[in-house]
């Protein structure tokens, strides 16, 4: 019997990736081939902005696929990953009354329960996934009502919903332009809270952001379940349009918010960046400060914003675990210190070690960071995604020949076409102050990844949440709240006396 394979689609502002990948009974996966595409424009905010361009960056991408499993082997359907601008969770809740004498639950009952919240309509909007509910027997919390007697059972889900015409564009790409089978949109968010998340953090309640390119997610869990999702459409790439302010085109303000930004304002005003084109035809000089004042004020907006909605969900003070980040947004130098200085417990999410096969290249090129969210969809997929086309008697005969070819395919990288560490243009970054007097630049990016990367007893003690009161995070959120606050009035009392 042929293995099962599964390949998703991650479709991300900055970049898309499609990966193939198999799973062992534990639920380990295995990834087996990966292809990544920069998006181009044509993914914006989580969601596909251009059917054709989308279409043809897909078919780029399925092909190379395709051209990395065995000759037998061909994509039949793939997965998408959703995590837009415009998703969000509604409460949903309904009732069940079994009359005064009772009755014992059964598995109907349940099965009525979620069908009413599977047809719910939403006026412009489509569901898209009902999640696990909260039960009340009897005004009691239960997780497990089956076969309890009670006279009325309540339940509470969470439904989240996209606005239709994103649900629509997906399928037009998959379907009629791909003539792929689409097996089905899977939620990011929620695949990635699976993954990264341990049972703990989500029963002692958690806030887990994840700030990419073109969108922030914002999941809140307590109690193992849901209790809200919520989409910001901005990230990163706010922060490189703003540093085009600074007479940069797009590809150039890019390297240098990856190269040379901090959140750092203060012992700066004396350093100089030059910035170099790769055809060494202009060159410009940059004040590091002017460059640091854009970079913090857009990431502290961000900030703002995803604390207001911590706060307006009603569960600050319900999040034991804390705070738990991910995303390459918040690698900006100085950011995650900002963060571990007001936020208790605080960590840098990482995927789970139980849920990838450590012998696979994805993790040994220390890259799986980069593909979280295609991994974490990956071990969410269900359905075999191939077909294998059966071998002939001859074809047999001939390959008796030749050694026989290793099972389990390695994961490679698209290095001639996209290579993820360098944008289109490659700039060269020297420091100086302003008397010309060269400094030894900074070196963020050679730092970075030393500032994340923990040994597995680190590691594990991180990701074990401290048995503190959810009052001492939810202090810090409103102190932090409060501080950036106070530097937004700043900035419009300064505007005012100009």
């Amino acid at each position: 019997m042929k293995e099962e394979l599964y390949v998703v689609i991650d479709l991300g502002s900055t970049y898309t990736v499609g990966l193939v990948g198999s799973k062992l009974p534990d639920g380990h996966v295995i990834p087996v081939a990966v292809h990544t595409e920069r998006s181009m424009g044509c993914i914006r905010h989580g969601y596909i902005y251009n059917i054709d361009a989308t279409a043809t960056m897909l078919r780029r991408i399925i092909e190379s696929l395709n051209s990395r499993l065995d000759e037998q082997t061909t994509i039949k359907s793939v997965y998408v990953g959703l995590g837009c601008q415009s998703m969000i969770s509604r409460s949903f809740t309904t009732e069940m009354d079994l009359g005064e004498e009772g009755e014992i639950i059964t598995q109907d009952h349940l099965e009525q329960l979620r069908e009413k919240a599977n047809n719910i309509n939403f006026e412009g909007a489509s569901v898209v996934m009902v999640t696990d509910p909260l039960y009340y027997v009897d005004g009691r919390p239960e997780t497990n009502p089956q076969g309890i007697r009670c006279s009325r059972i309540e339940v509470c889900f969470q439904v989240i919903t996209v606005r239709k015409n994103i649900i629509t564009n997906i399928h037009t790409v998959i379907e009629n332009h791909l003539k792929l089978e689409l097996a089905g949109i899977l939620i990011s968010p929620i695949a990635e809270a699976r993954a990264v998340l341990s049972n703990e953090e989500r029963t002692l309640g958690c806030a887990f952001v994840n700030m990419g390119g073109g969108c922030t997610t914002v999941s809140i869990y307590n109690n193992r379940l849901l209790a809200a999702l919520y989409v910001l459409p901005f990230g990163g790439q706010n922060v490189t349009r703003d540093l085009t302010s600074l007479r940069l085109v797009e590809p150039d303000a890019e390297a240098l918010k990856i190269s040379n930004s901090s959140m750092m304002l203060e012992g700066i005003r004396d350093r100089i960046v030059t910035i170099s084109s790769a055809d060494q035809m202009t060159e410009r000089k940059i004040r590091q400060q002017d460059i640091n004042q854009l970079v913090a004020a857009r990431m502290n907006e961000i900030t703002y914003n995803y604390i207001n909605l911590i706060k307006e969900s009603g569960y600050e003070e319900k999040l034991g675990a804390g705070l738990i980040m991910t995303g390459g947004a918040i690698k900006i130098d100085g950011y995650i210190q900002q963060l571990r200085e007001y936020f208790d417990p605080f960590r840098y999410a990482s995927i789970r070690r139980d849920l990838v096969d450590e012998t696979s290249d994805i993790l040994r090129k220390n890259e799986s960071d980069r593909y979280l969210t295609a991994i974490a969809l990956l071990a969410m997929a269900e359905k075999n995604c191939v077909n294998y086309k059966e071998k002939s008697l001859s074809e047999l005969y001939n390959e008796a020949d030749y050694d026989e070819k290793d099972a389990k395919a390695t994961m490679e990288e698209e290095t001639d076409s996209l290579d993820l560490n360098n944008t289109d243009k490659v700039i060269t970054v020297t420091v100086e102050n302003e008397n010309g007097h060269p400094q030894k630049p900074q070196q963020p990016k050679q730092t970075e990844r030393q500032r994340f990367e923990k040994t597995d007893e680190e590691d594990k003690e991180e990701a074990r949440p401290r048995h503190r009161s959810a009052l001492t995070f939810a202090k810090g959120l409103r102190n932090f709240g409060n501080r950036l606050s106070d530097l937004f009035n700043a900035d419009e009392d300064e505007e005012d006396n100009r």
